[in-house]
């Protein structure tokens, strides 16, 4: 099991110097695991979970490449748990130390987190989105926001990366249904239409001759491709990397034209712009799904030799096809989200949500902890780190799997503090948890807090006129209400109950 436990911040830029405690230390054996970093704007929050995505990405990076240095504008010191293994890392002066338990171990023998996850919907996320070419990059970090590497985003490309991860997914042998709930709770059908064309490499001489049979397409896209990638050489052309890679694993191409050759009515034609071939997987049909895993390793091998190319997702709402790019914000904002991390989770692994209430009506923000528990309840060894200014968010956590890190600017000290609160929030009304948690008053507190006052102001007189003496009854009666719906944690019940009495 996977769980970060503290870290220590110091000499940084934004923060200056503060600690964070993620875990209540009763805790550490439950899970999957959720801390809820909450805070006003400007306290830091999304900056929290870039620090923690770049120390790990130090580490993993350091694990595999020899002489590794990397430089921090900060100094840090980290506490984990993996495997019932304490393990700490710290940070200062530029030089590194690890301690597994009692004995100080280089990089090699630390163990890290399968995966991190980092996952945005915001353009402005502060996540790293990092190349080969990058000092950090590892197989550990996968960035699930809606960036390119150029820091642009472009629709299609995220759209893409949907089917991207369902198949990534299916490799991995993951349960689809998984998902399926999702769809509904959205009011969707639970299934996913994909529409193929032909791409920039698709040729009709693969298609020649009377008698297709597997051997012929192979044989025909391996010998186009040998002419094309030497051609291409003296060129800076990231295509022909992936090319080659595609064609060295012998049986997507297999797979690759076992699929054109069966399939070859849809692409034996004269214009290539009237080539068209739809898949579905409908998360409800068993059927549906092994047709889907079936040929889902030949269309990746087409797309990725950009034989063919994705030209729309579809979504099904009641009788209304529509295409993913036309779905709502929320909907496009939860699938891609979800299914991203979906496809992409590990045991053992730290996963990052900046938030994710973006966009998303109060319905589904009240749903969002319930959706996230019930898709990844599996994955006990993880812990998710979300960070978000949702109330709604916060009387969804599950007592003894979360706990909420509050982040403040402490007066006092004239800098952003931070502490834990230890209080099971489940189920409370979204006005305790904006005046509780978020010190912030609803317009139902407002209201409430006037109506105490008027009513006080008017205990507090020695006499009282006919008028008087009915505006106080009335108030009365109005707080009687009130005190009925507040629960009993609610210090406002404590208050009316005394007026009344």
């Amino acid at each position: 099991m996977f769980k970060l436990l503290k870290l220590d911040i110091s000499h940084h830029s934004y923060f200056g110097d503060i600690s964070l405690d993620f875990v209540n230390e009763t805790e550490e054996n439950y899970g999957p695991y959720t801390t809820l970093i909450i805070g006003p704007n400007g306290t830091g929050k999304s900056q929290i979970l870039a620090v923690i995505i770049e120390i790990f990405n130090y580490v993993s990076s350091s694990k595999i490449k020899d002489k590794f240095y990397y430089k921090f504008d900060y100094s840090f010191d980290i506490l984990y748990t993996f495997n019932n293994q304490k393990i700490r890392i710290y940070n200062t002066s530029g030089k590194t130390k690890i301690k597994l338990g009692k004995q100080t171990v280089d990089f090699k023998a630390v163990p890290i987190p399968e995966k991190i996850l980092a996952s945005a919907i915001s353009l402005t996320d502060r996540y790293p989105n990092l190349t080969k070419k990058s000092k950090l990059f590892n197989p550990n970090y996968e960035y699930l926001g809606i960036r390119s590497a150029s820091n642009n985003a472009f629709v299609n490309n995220h759209v893409k990366s949907v089917v991207d991860n369902l198949s990534d997914a299916i490799s991995k042998e993951l349960k689809l249904e998984q998902l399926r709930f999702l769809f509904i709770d959205l009011g969707l059908v639970p299934e996913i239409s994909i529409k193929y064309k032909a791409g920039i490499r698709f040729q009709q001489h693969f298609f020649e001759g009377e008698n297709l049979f597997t051997p012929s397409i192979k044989d025909k896209i391996i010998e186009y491709f040998n002419d094309y990638i030497p051609n291409q050489k003296s060129k800076t052309d990231y295509r022909t990397e992936k090319y080659e890679k595609t064609l060295k694993a012998d049986f997507r191409i297999d797979a690759a034209s076992e699929f054109l050759s069966y399939n070859s009515t849809h692409f034996k034609t004269k214009f290539k712009n009237k080539i068209t071939y739809n898949s579905t997987l409908d998360f409800s049909s068993e059927e549906s799904i092994r047709n889907f895993i079936k040929e889902i390793i030949a269309l990746k091998t087409l797309i990725d030799l950009e034989i063919l190319a994705y030209e729309k997702i579809g979504l099904k709402k009641s009788e209304m096809n529509f295409s993913f790019t036309d779905a709502s914000s929320g909907e496009y904002h939860l699938l891609t989200s979800f299914i991203g991390i979906f496809s992409k989770i590990e045991e053992n692994s730290i996963i990052l949500i900046d938030e994710p209430e973006i966009s998303l009506h109060p319905n589904w923000q009240m749903k969002y902890m319930n959706n996230l528990n019930r898709i990844f309840e599996s994955y006990k060894t993880c812990h998710f780190i979300i960070a978000s200014h949702s109330h709604f968010l916060v009387s969804d956590l599950k007592e003894q799997q979360s706990s909420i890190l509050k982040l403040f600017y402490n007066n006092q000290s004239n800098k952003i503090d931070s502490t834990r609160l230890d209080w099971n929030t489940y189920a409370w009304s979204a006005e305790q948890v904006l005046i509780e948690v978020f010190k912030v008053p609803s317009s139902r507190n407002i209201f409430l807090t006037e109506l105490i006052n008027d009513t006080l102001h008017l205990m507090a007189k020695e006499e009282l006129n006919l008028n008087q003496q009915l505006k106080l009854n009335e108030y009365k009666d109005q707080l009687s209400n009130f005190e009925l719906d507040l629960k009993t944690s609610d210090p406002l019940k404590t208050i009316i109950k005394k007026i009344l009495d």
